[in-house]
């Protein structure tokens, strides 16, 4: 077996933290640009209503399973960082201009 097989990824737990807490914001703000798209009103018992709300931790259980793609905790903390800031802005954005 070689030598760099063995490799341990020693910053999994900190990659895993940087996507279990900014996960959640980016997918909220996710969810809040297809509710504009979909011209979702906010009653919960819409068909839009519930697919977002169901497909909400799908998608978060993926993004927590591709953390470990990222290569360093830094660089993981900043994408899903600077992803969440682009898309609340975006989305806050949109909503002033559809209101």
């Amino acid at each position: 077996m070689k030598q760099g097989a063995e490799r341990q990824d020693k910053d999994w737990l900190f990659k895993f933290l940087a996507t279990f807490f900014l996960g959640i914001p980016l997918l909220l703000g996710v969810m809040g640009l297809v509710g504009l798209w979909c011209h979702n009103d906010g009653n919960p018992r819409a068909i839009s209503s519930q697919l977002m709300m169901w497909v909400l931790s799908p998608l978060w259980i993926t993004l927590l399973g591709l953390s470990g793609f990222f290569r360093s905790s830094r660089q993981a903390w900043g994408i899903l960082g600077g992803l969440s800031l682009f898309v609340w802005a975006v989305f806050f954005l949109l909503r002033g201009f559809c209101l």
